[in-house]
């Protein structure tokens, strides 16, 4: 797997498991954990991912020139 997209998928993973169960569970963000909040968060997190993918991407590009 490519470096940029390794770290995209971590990088998502780990603050859709954040603000989808950690943050309501402390009491950080009043929402509630429903199949609605999980998918909204899915996607939203798949999205940034995506967008960090390019930029990382991006960013490699850049410095081996």
């Amino acid at each position: 797997m490519k470096p940029h997209i390794k770290f995209a998928l971590i990088w998502a993973s780990i603050l859709f498991i954040l603000q989808t169960f950690i943050a309501p569970a402390i009491g950080v963000s009043n929402n509630k954990t429903d199949l609605q909040t999980i998918l909204f968060n899915l996607v939203l997190w798949t999205i940034a991912g995506i967008i960090v993918s390019f930029l990382k991407k991006n960013d490699l590009q850049k410095k081996k020139s």
